[in-house]
């Protein structure tokens, strides 16, 4: 995420010799990239191939290669996995909740429901959500007092009982943490597919 060729020129900076495989992604732009329609790694002759998964296994970074995104709300997009199902992704800071994000799940919430048979909650990040953004708390307080913090976790809580009540399935897919409202949002879903080594 800081970028091969950051790196590489951090190392020549201060003297440490750059190794070639790490040389080689720098100034071909990263280690993967898209040929054709598939996502491809690098590999250290300079050849590239298509990057495998699991059977079964869908990610965020392999969907972004097709023209999958259905929505695009800032703090979230809603992405096409095909047979019917679409995917909400956070994009907030460690996928936290706030205001925005309670939109577009809302609005993700309505796009699926004229759209899709079921929708699936995750990302690739290695946060699933560490829950309300504690900044916005402050900022919501200091602002209106606690009536309107008591409002915004109302807000929270119709949101998550509108995923309770969908009327098509709603599957939280998670990795990594899920704290807070991040457990909150799960126990909502009508399924969760969790990771082996997340943490609720």
């Amino acid at each position: 995420r800081l970028g091969v060729a950051w790196f590489a020129s951090r190392l020549s900076a201060r003297g440490v010799a750059v190794p070639a495989y790490l040389a080689l992604a720098a100034k071909s732009g990263g280690f993967y990239c898209v040929a054709g329609d598939r996502r491809c790694c690098l590999l250290p002759d300079g050849s590239v191939r298509p990057v495998h998964h699991a059977e079964g296994v869908i990610t965020i970074a392999d969907l972004s290669v097709g023209a999958s995104l259905v929505a695009d709300y800032g703090s979230a997009a809603l992405w096409e996995l095909g047979d019917g199902v679409a995917c909400l992704e956070f994009r907030t800071k460690m996928n936290t909740f706030s205001g925005a994000l309670l939109d577009a799940v809302d609005a993700a919430l309505v796009e699926a429901g004229k759209r899709f048979k079921a929708l699936v909650i995750g990302s690739d990040a290695a946060v699933f959500s560490v829950g309300a953004d504690m900044r916005i708390f402050l900022e919501i307080v200091e602002e209106g007092g606690p009536e309107a913090l008591s409002a915004f976790i109302d807000r929270g809580h119709a949101t998550f009982r509108a995923i309770k009540y969908a009327p098509f399935p709603v599957v939280g897919a998670l990795a990594g943490m899920a704290f807070g409202g991040g457990c909150e949002i799960l126990l909502h879903c009508s399924a969760i597919q969790a990771h082996a080594e997340a943490s609720i």
